[in-house]
């Protein structure tokens, strides 16, 4: 939220289902002073190396601007991975920004919904594609029920129904693509993922726990 003093930019971690979840407040103290592999580096201060980029994007850009506004980042991420790159985060704060001062615009949640579906439909399963979009429907219509939503899940409808005119134009760039095996995951079974559509908050609490279980794992520096 605009002001907000969260951490930002902290590294997420996807799921199979490309559904990004970030550090749970619970693990504060075992982040504290290390460093971690995490699936994607997003938000407002990623360092990349340039040479990474350009390899990752076989010497033609150093990100693409298709998933304008949101999902850019994460894609570059999933790109770095296959190149045979690794993305970390390092638990120290080197910037305060004021959340949200620079972005603010009714089309977020129509990027937000187009973006991840489109790049769901690219790396994911047939039938991991088939729950992320329901679970998106899922949140489009209670957004529409209620009267102070009721733009935003007008927008998401709209994402969703332009994001297979993106993954058209990503695909003739990159192909179809997979997620890279060493790429840190959260497997969400089927079970899970259909008790999600109807209780996001479980999704959410088995993705948390799932992080907490594997962190240790994941540290690759001390600071």
């Amino acid at each position: 939220k605009l002001g907000a003093r969260d951490i930002d930019s902290r590294g997420i971690y996807l799921s199979d289902l490309l559904i990004p979840f970030g550090f749970p407040k619970s693990s504060k103290e075992i982040l504290s002073g290390k460093v971690f592999l995490c699936s994607a580096v997003e938000g407002t201060f990623p360092i990349f190396r340039v040479d990474a980029l350009l390899k990752a994007f076989n010497d033609e850009r150093v990100f693409d601007e298709l998933l304008y506004g949101f999902g850019e980042d994460v894609f570059t991420s999933i790109l770095l991975w296959r190149a045979g790159y690794e993305t970390a985060f390092i638990t120290k704060a080197v910037a305060r920004h004021r959340r949200g001062a620079t972005w603010s615009s009714p089309m977020e949640p129509f990027l937000l919904t187009r973006n991840y579906l489109a790049m769901t439909q690219m790396f994911s399963e047939k039938h991991k594609q088939t729950l992320r979009t329901l679970l998106l429907i899922r949140v489009a219509l209670v957004n529409m029920l209620r009267k102070n939503t009721k733009m935003r899940g007008k927008y998401m409808l709209r994402g969703l129904a332009d994001s297979q005119r993106l993954l058209k134009k990503l695909t003739q760039r990159y192909n179809e693509l997979e997620l890279p095996q060493q790429m840190p995951l959260i497997r969400i079974p089927i079970k899970r993922t259909v008790i999600g559509i109807a209780t996001p908050r479980a999704l959410q609490a088995y993705a948390e726990q799932a992080i907490i279980r594997n962190l240790e794992k994941w540290v690759i520096g001390r600071i």
